[in-house]
């Protein structure tokens, strides 16, 4: 078991410097011999002037000093020492027992004390426990500025609370703020809330200081969460889009949030949006799409008890088209038929492609007669309108309102059943009655 100690004794004491000041030179010198076997560096001085200059030349880690000393005492000394390293760990060893030197050195800081004639063994205990103390605050201080190195050297915008109180912010984010450290801007800013725009696709106007930001991203449980910043000192300049991640440590009532300046993220998402939702030849909605808006607006029709109408249309002879003048002509007549409807329609009206040369155009808040009215026109627009080397191109539509007791896929049937009949009847028509 002692050996046991004794080997951890001088894991912990030969990684510290110690400074031993001792006026008695019989006493320094037998200590001295015993210490210098156990710490890494030793430094020895002979009264509390010699000590405090040995101090702030090599500032060693501990500090073992006796009380009465000429020149300079030990508590004197010690004094100065804690004015310049509160953090020292300084042990006192003293053959008296008077109260008024225990009362300075509680009010000093002492960390021990340590009974004259000194016992190597009690010594050496509370050594070790004030070096085991100070290491590990070393290594805890070691570890923080190597992690504050870390996350300095990031781009990203980083941001440490506990509660809704910001304890730490990166470099990055308080360039980004304008602000050179923490100090300015805890004294100026504070809380963050006046740079948020737009938190999840909300509007957000926070008063000044009161932590609202944390509040509101902290409520929400997504992994992925969006905010819009904007510079603290140019205001003018439009906020940007960040991708807000949060870390939480509820057992220290703390996070981390780290803010990834998403423009380039956000455009490819709204990019793959629209690829999802819009037809790559024509750039209007895709069927897929186009059967979200025609539940959505059934749903509507039905609840609110309105109209609802549906359009279908194909191009007449379209096969021909592509067959005579090529598949890139058949791509131009698409592309400018969708062109001529949608300059031609209203902006609440729901126009897609169906597939291949079939659309809808979904109709709200509108009766057979009136979508029929629209049909009407848009086929006669299309007759008429110029087609570059391509003679005249015609369409051909159905056109129904919706029924309440019926289903989306009867509505649809309904209608294709009706593009089908103009189709049967010549063509370059439109049909509302089977």
């Amino acid at each position: 078991m002692s050996t046991k100690k004794t080997v951890f004794d001088d894991r912990i004491l030969n990684k510290i410097s110690l400074l031993y000041v001792e006026d008695e030179s019989d006493i320094r010198s037998l200590l001295s011999y015993f210490l210098n076997k156990k710490v890494g560096k030793l430094y020895t001085a002979s009264n509390g002037k010699e000590g405090l200059e040995i101090f702030d030349k090599y500032k060693p880690d501990v500090v073992i000093t006796d009380i009465r000393m000429p020149i300079m005492d030990g508590l004197e000394m010690a004094q100065a020492i804690k004015g310049m390293s509160k953090t020292t760990p300084i042990l006192v060893t003293t053959a008296f027992n008077e109260p008024s030197y225990l009362i300075q050195s509680i009010e000093i800081g002492i960390d021990h004390y340590v009974q004259k004639p000194v016992n190597p063994n009690q010594l050496i205990e509370k050594l070790v426990k004030s070096s085991t103390i100070l290491l590990q605050e070393k290594e805890l201080e070691i570890y923080s500025r190597y992690a504050h190195f870390i996350l300095d050297s990031m781009l990203v915008f980083i941001v440490a609370t506990i509660g809704y109180e910001i304890e730490y912010v990166n470099k990055a984010f308080l360039q980004f703020m304008g602000y050179n450290d923490f100090e300015g801007f805890k004294n100026s800013l504070n809380s963050l809330d006046s740079i948020f725009t737009e938190i999840n696709n909300v509007p957000v106007d926070f008063e000044e200081k009161s932590f609202e930001w944390i509040k509101q991203i902290l409520t929400n449980k997504h992994d992925e969460q969006f905010v819009y910043l904007r510079n603290q000192q140019r205001l003018e300049v439009e906020a940007k889009p960040y991708l807000v991640t949060v870390n939480r440590f509820p057992e220290k009532n703390s996070a981390i949030f780290s803010f990834t300046e998403a423009t380039k993220l956000a455009q490819e998402r709204e990019s793959l949006k629209i690829q999802a939702t819009t037809d790559g030849l024509t750039g209007i909605y895709n069927r897929r799409k186009f059967e979200f808006f025609l539940a959505t607006e059934i749903e509507k029709a039905i609840r609110y008890k309105t109209a609802l109408s549906l359009i279908m249309f194909d191009i007449d002879h379209f096969k021909k088209v592509n067959d005579l003048y090529g598949h890139q002509s058949g791509d131009y007549v698409l592309q400018e038929l969708s062109r001529i409807v949608i300059n031609n329609i209203r902006s609440n009206d729901i126009f897609a492609r169906w597939g291949g040369e079939e659309f809808m155009i979904l109709v709200p808040n509108n009766d057979l007669e009136n979508a029929n009215q629209l049909a009407e026109k848009l086929r006669g627009i299309i007759a008429t309108s110029p087609f570059e080397n391509i003679p005249k191109i015609t369409s051909s539509f159905g056109v129904v309102q919706f029924e309440h007791e019926e289903s989306g896929e009867d509505f649809v049937h309904r209608v294709d059943e009706l593009l089908y009949l103009a189709k049967h009847k010549g063509r370059n028509r439109v049909e509302t009655k089977v």
